[in-house]
């Protein structure tokens, strides 16, 4: 059984944004009928685990860029 997370107010604001995005992906991987019968749940779950490992490493870069680009703006200690 799933455990409810705590999430910060900023995830929640976007989290229609996001349930649409996912929405998106599995049309787009799956089509609209979903994965055949008969998809493992394993295939189904390292597929997804991989496009999340993608979608952190991409994020993370952008993020880490623009906060570098900003350096000039950094507070001084």
């Amino acid at each position: 059984m799933a455990r409810a997370q705590k999430r910060t107010a900023k995830v929640e604001e976007w989290r229609p944004y996001v349930e649409g995005l996912a929405k998106n992906l599995v049309d787009k991987l799956y089509g609209p009928k979903g994965p055949a019968w008969g998809t493992p749940l394993t295939e189904i779950a390292d597929v997804l685990r991989e496009i999340r490992e993608a979608l952190t490493e991409k994020m993370r870069a952008l993020t880490l860029a623009q906060q570098a680009a900003g350096a000039d703006e950094r507070p001084q200690p």
